[in-house]
């Protein structure tokens, strides 16, 4: 079924508006101790934190948490270990390379690297 109401006789005057970009976006503690003040908070995409990649299957250095439906981990295809400081794209362009996405599934990548 349609989602929208049928259409107007006549088209509209001016083309529909253009997608809003955020240039924000929510980072959250990914430590195992959660010693971060705060726990999350909206920060600009421009600004760097850790980074946490994660998967439906499986990737090296990842594990899956009890109830989770994700991998998650630190360590995608980095061999010196976590990246500790990277930008929101940075972050998309690091974990895409893997196959992965960025993490969204917090808890289920607190601390999940093996």
């Amino acid at each position: 079924t349609p989602s929208t109401s049928s259409p107007t006789k006549k088209p509209t005057p001016s083309p529909s508006e253009a997608p809003i970009v955020s240039l924000y976006a929510t980072a959250v503690c990914g430590g195992a101790t959660f010693k971060c003040k705060p726990q999350s908070e909206v920060a600009p995409k421009t600004a760097t934190y850790g980074v946490r990649c994660c998967n439906e299957t499986v990737f090296p250095a990842s594990l899956k948490k009890p109830g989770c439906s994700v991998y998650g981990g630190s360590r995608v295809g980095n061999p010196r270990g976590c990246v500790k400081s990277a930008t929101f794209q940075e972050t998309v362009d690091y974990c895409g390379a893997s196959g992965c996405s960025m993490s969204v599934f917090f808890p289920c990548v607190v601390a999940s690297d093996t």
